[in-house]
């Protein structure tokens, strides 16, 4: 089950945490999300006195990887312990083109014949799924350590 809460701290975010196998935390290269992610952490940490158990995975999102903010963003995740996937998924038109008309990046079933490769938006979902569905797994080391 996918619990999709509002991108800031919200009594639906606390909520969704204590029930919550694991928690994903999608970050846009930026201030403005760095300073909201202080205040997810500290719900984290919160819940994880609580369930132990919990594990949290940040993903970087819009994210111009060869950036300097990209990179700052990273490393300011890093330093604040949180575990991340190692996909970022790029600020690509294809997936603003498919969230505006209400659908998705992924192939229905087979990919069209003219695209002999996924495109970059594809390979990067499709990896994020793969990354996402371990992190769920058991025998992931994927957890926020309380500071």
């Amino acid at each position: 089950m996918v619990i999709d809460t509002a991108p800031r701290i919200a009594d639906g975010a606390t909520a969704a945490m204590m029930v919550a196998d694991l928690v994903l935390i999608p970050l846009t290269p930026g201030r403005f999300d760095l300073r909201a992610m202080a205040q997810t952490l500290a719900k984290l940490d919160e819940a994880m006195a609580l369930r132990p158990e919990l594990r949290a995975v940040a993903v970087l999102n819009k994210a111009k990887k060869q950036t300097k903010l990209a990179r700052e963003t990273e490393r300011a995740l890093r330093a604040a312990g949180v575990p991340m996937l190692e996909t970022v998924i790029g600020d690509r038109v294809e997936i603003g083109e498919a969230t505006a008309i209400g659908s998705h990046v992924l192939p229905e079933s087979t990919p069209n014949p003219k695209d002999a490769e996924p495109s970059r938006a594809v390979r990067e979902m499709r990896a994020f799924a793969r990354e996402t569905l371990a992190a769920l797994s058991p025998e992931s080391d994927y957890a926020c350590p309380a500071d």
